[in-house]
């Protein structure tokens, strides 16, 4: 299959993954709110088919995103505003329950309502799902296509090892994400605060901004973007020159530290010290961000040390080359001497033609 068309049809099933799942979410806060008037999020669905008409029309003219994935950010854009309806419908239920039956919020089990699946004519019994298990569904589905979606969305210049480096990566983020909101509201306190469930809330949504960057492309990538190969024009475009703060690895730890293991830690250690939420998942995923965090605070670091280094390097070969002419001066001198031969060469060549042509009067004369 060429290239072109097999690009072409994995452009299409990545979106088509996006818009099914977007109206799956879509459908379930209409039936779950009973409001017909979030059918109006089927906007965004609309959009997203633009922005593929857009894309294929960049692309005839060589343009193709880079950095930035337009199409993710608004297929999580949709699922993220489904997400906190259905969120914020769950602790409405919660607090109903607790009203009905004359509880405190969170002492004990609630029973949610329940939807049935039929299966059509798939002999199985219909699946029943509640709207907590709805919800969590959702959650993990959409996941999986964030990571799928970004394996057959077109690769943005990067080579193979960066999409495998990249996929990896989206899968670590995407686990723990996942635990984050599921371990976060299912703890009685949190899942009985608005103001806490809008925290946990807030922090997921802004770490999912992740997945539409594709920070791994490296000094070849710019090249290839500006068509050139001068060290001096590329390091303009890759780092500072008295710093690192440009460098694309710097980048890709400062948005890992700054959208998701930072905030993540913070919360998770906020729960535990102020409402006692301690359990075995809560303490090994808050003593995993803190060692990632150390991590990626060593490495930029050894990022920084590395910049100064070839900085200094870099300085002190410029100085040697103004310091010392005579280098200079002995790669000119064997172009003198070339010169010199080949004027001898010539010279030598003029003088056997004269000869040449006295011999050949000579023997006419005689």
């Amino acid at each position: 299959m060429p290239l072109v068309s097999r690009t072409i049809i994995f452009f299409g099933v990545a979106r088509a993954f996006f818009v099914t799942h977007a109206m799956l979410c879509i459908w379930r806060v209409v039936e779950v709110t009973g409001e017909d008037l979030f059918w109006l999020l089927t906007l965004l669905c609309i959009l997203l088919s633009i922005e593929a008409i857009a894309t294929l029309l960049l692309a005839m003219k060589k343009f193709e995103w880079q950095v930035f994935s337009p199409c993710i950010l608004i297929y999580i854009t949709t699922v993220i505003i489904c997400t906190w309806i259905l969120e914020f419908n769950l602790y409405f239920q919660r607090l109903d329950y607790a009203e009905k039956h004359n509880i405190d919020c969170g002492t004990t089990d609630v029973m949610y309502r329940n939807t049935s699946i039929p299966l059509g004519y798939i002999p199985i019994s219909p699946i029943y799902l509640d709207d907590q298990e709805w919800s969590l569904a959702l959650q993990q589905v959409f996941l999986f296509i964030l990571v799928i979606g970004r394996w057959l969305l077109p690769q943005g210049g990067i080579t193979r090892d960066q999409l495998y480096e990249l996929l990896l990566v989206n899968i670590g983020m995407a686990a723990d994400i996942l635990e984050f909101i599921i371990e976060g509201i299912n703890i009685n306190v949190v899942g009985c605060s608005s103001g806490l469930i809008t925290m946990i809330l807030f922090f997921w949504s802004f770490s999912l901004m992740q997945f539409t960057l594709s920070l791994t492309a490296e000094r070849e990538k710019v090249a290839l973007a500006y068509d050139t190969t001068d060290v001096g024009i590329l390091s303009r475009w890759t780092k500072c020159p008295h710093c690192v703060c440009c460098s694309t690895d710097v980048w890709a730890t400062m948005v890992t530290l700054i959208m998701q293991d930072g905030p993540f830690v913070i919360v998770r250690l906020y729960l535990i010290i102020e409402f006692d939420a301690i359990s075995q998942g809560m303490l090994f995923f808050t003593a995993k961000n803190l060692l990632v965090i150390v991590v990626q605070i060593y490495r930029l670091i050894f990022l920084y040390n590395k910049s100064e280094t070839e900085n200094e390097l870099s300085k002190a070969k410029q100085d040697l080359s103004d310091r010392d002419p005579e280098s200079d001066n002995a790669k000119q001198q064997p172009n003198k001497s070339e010169i010199n031969v080949a004027a001898r060469v010539t010279d030598d060549s003029m003088k056997i033609n004269e000869l040449g042509s006295v011999n050949k009067n000579f023997s006419y004369k005689i």
